[in-house]
């Protein structure tokens, strides 16, 4: 009987062990697990004086979002103009340059896609594709 009993307890023991080894200290009932990703984001078509909004959403324990854009050479690079730095949401917009309206037709053929990492792993979303469209010129 005492050895069922001493089973028992060094089974607890080691039960107790992995369930804190698993959790955060600060909310013992959260897991310490890999961003998950909970939204597909949608292929852009759009005419290019439009913004374009898109948003991550994703669960997981201090977030932090990469935004990779690859343009028409293929090489994969940090979006640098991000509306919010480290965030779930990124914006492209129309911008003034020298009293020019610059568009976003440079996105054309550009894809896009978002690196959501904590301390316990990375999560990455689908990569979208941008279709930049001219407005339609009227002839008369």
């Amino acid at each position: 009987m005492k050895r069922i009993i001493a089973l028992s307890l060094a089974l607890i023991m080691i039960f107790s062990l992995t369930v804190s080894a698993l959790t955060n200290k600060k909310d013992p009932l959260t897991l310490k697990t890999a961003p998950v990703i909970n939204n597909t984001l949608p292929d852009v078509k759009t005419n290019a004086s439009f913004a374009v909004d898109l948003t991550v959403e994703a669960t997981g324990l201090d977030l932090h979002y990469e935004w990779n854009l690859a343009l028409y050479n293929g090489v994969r690079k940090p979006v640098f103009k991000v509306v919010g730095e480290d965030s779930p949401k990124i914006e492209f917009s129309p911008e003034l340059i020298n009293g020019k309206v610059r568009d976003i037709s440079y996105l054309d053929g550009a894809k896009l896609y978002c690196r959501v990492y904590n301390a316990y792993g990375e999560a990455k979303t689908n990569t979208i594709t941008f279709e930049i469209i001219s407005a339609p010129t009227i002839k008369s």
